[in-house]
């Protein structure tokens, strides 16, 4: 539902609640013990950004994507 919303292309989306990342997939709200009400980190993650870090490529472009080559 929020992949419809927001435009998170080129990023990584991960909820957490109370602290506790939401990533098991097929697993609903309710069953995090969300309720109406409570609230919902969500962070989005630079795809290029990490792959740059986790690889040691810190040539990037101002938006945080890898410059070409």
């Amino acid at each position: 539902m929020l992949v419809k919303e927001i435009d998170v292309s080129g990023h990584i989306l991960r909820l957490y609640f109370e602290g506790q990342e939401l990533w098991i997939p097929d697993r609903t709200l309710a069953s995090y013990r969300v309720r109406p009400g409570d609230t919902v980190d969500i962070y989005l993650e630079n795809i290029a950004e990490q792959l740059a870090i986790k690889f040691g490529n810190q040539d990037k472009s101002p938006d945080g994507k890898l410059r070409d080559e």
